[in-house]
């Protein structure tokens, strides 16, 4: 990968084509790198809008997807509110627990006696003081 990475034509390629965690005028690729506010996991993040419009387009568009989508919904891999129509946000949202920060806190006894909703509604409240204060993990 490095190698590739250090290829005259990547070298060249502006950032705009990999962008990581913000947008900005001109952005072709936006990464949603931090764990806490990917748009599929918390509803908190403002560069979300951009996800989310492409999220609904699709659902609209494509039964397949859709139905990607509500199998993912149904084993926890995503927030219950990118299912709506609208701008993608319901109340279960604010205690989901992403499972990539339920596999983390297995790891911490105090966390393990936690109720998921307990620990979702923490997950959501770090994820909403990150993207407040536009601290990301890159």
């Amino acid at each position: 990968m490095s190698g590739l990475c250090e290829e005259p034509a990547a070298i060249l390629a502006a950032h705009i084509f990999n962008s990581r965690d913000h947008a900005e005028t001109g952005t072709v690729f936006l990464h949603y790198t931090d764990l806490w506010t990917q748009p599929w996991v918390s509803p908190f993040r403002p560069e979300s809008i951009y996800w989310l419009n492409e999220h609904l387009k699709l659902m609209k568009s494509d039964p397949r997807y859709l139905k990607l989508v509500q199998e993912g919904v149904a084993m926890s891999y995503y927030r219950p509110g990118i299912l709506q129509t609208n701008r993608g946000l319901k109340w279960s949202d604010l205690c989901f627990l992403p499972p990539q920060l339920k596999v983390y806190a297995s790891r911490r006894r105090f966390l393990r006696l936690m109720p998921d909703f307990l620990l979702g509604g923490l997950a959501q409240i770090i994820a909403f003081l990150r993207s407040i204060s536009k601290n990301r993990t890159t």
